[in-house]
C-alpha cells in the first residue's frame, strides 16, 4: 500500500496565490495524499478562494493564530500521514508527479525519519530564480541544509514534536537540528521537489 503523505498549507491574506499553491497539491499523480489547509483568520478574500475547493480538501481551520509556527503546528495535529510536508501558500511543487518519485524513496530509505532534496527559489514578481541544492545533514549543526518544502518528515515524529512558538522564523530549523541530534535518520534524494517564494511570511 501506498504511504499515506500529508501535505500542510498554512495562508494569512495571499487571495493572490493561495489557488495556484491549492492546485498544486490536487494536481499531483498520486494517490494516498491527504490535505489540510490551516488559514490564520484572513481578512482578504482567502478563505472564499479556499472554499472553491472544498471537497478536495481533507481539513480546513479557519481561525486567528500565534503565527505561522502555530498555523504549522495546528496543521500537524490535524494529519494522519505517514509523511508530512508543508507547502505553504505561495509555495508549489516542481512538478506533478514529484510525489510518486518521493514514495519510491520512501522504501529505498528503510523508512527514514525525514527525507529531504533541493527546491528552487523564484521571486514574487517571478523575474529572476535559481535552484538551491540540498546540503549534507551533517552541516545542520551550522546552518539550515534544506528547505522545509522540500522535506518530508515522518508523521509519529512530528507529532510527537511540533514547532516551539518562542521562534519566530526559524523554529523548523530549530526542530530539524533537535531531530538530527537526537538521532533521527535523515535521507537525502537527488530531486527538486518544490518551488518557494522569494517573499516573507
Amino acid at each position: 500500500m501506498l504511504p499515506k503523505i500529508s501535505i500542510i498549507t498554512v495562508v494569512y491574506n495571499d487571495e493572490q496565490y493561495i489557488s495556484k499553491t491549492i492546485e498544486s497539491v490536487l494536481n499531483q499523480s498520486y494517490d494516498n495524499i491527504e490535505y489540510i489547509i490551516v488559514d490564520g483568520g484572513s481578512t482578504d478574500s482567502t478563505v472564499e478562494r479556499i472554499k472553491n475547493y472544498t471537497d478536495a480538501i481533507d481539513a480546513f481551520i479557519s481561525e486567528k493564530d500565534r503565527g505561522i509556527y502555530d498555523g504549522m503546528n495546528k496543521g500537524i495535529q490535524k494529519s494522519s500521514g505517514d509523511y508530512l510536508l508543508f507547502l505553504n501558500s505561495g509555495d508549489f511543487f516542481h512538478n506533478n508527479n514529484i510525489l510518486n518519485v518521493i514514495s519510491g524513496y520512501i522504501e529505498k530509505s528503510g523508512n527514514a525519519d525525514i527525507i529531504y532534496g533541493d527546491f528552487s527559489v523564484k521571486s514574487e514578481d517571478a523575474n529572476f530564480g535559481f535552484i538551491r541544492k540540498a546540503g549534507d545533514v551533517g552541516s545542520i549543526k551550522k546552518e539550515m541544509v534544506f528547505s522545509h518544502q522540500a522535506c518530508f518528515i515522518k508523521g509519529d515524529l512530528h507529532r510527537k514534536n511540533n514547532y516551539d512558538l518562542k521562534y519566530r522564523i526559524c523554529a523548523d530549523y530549530n526542530f530539524l537540528l533537535k531531530s538530527y541530534l537526537e538521532g533521527a535518520k535523515f535521507y537525502k534524494v537527488p530531486e527538486i521537489i518544490a518551488t518557494v517564494s522569494n517573499g516573507g511570511l
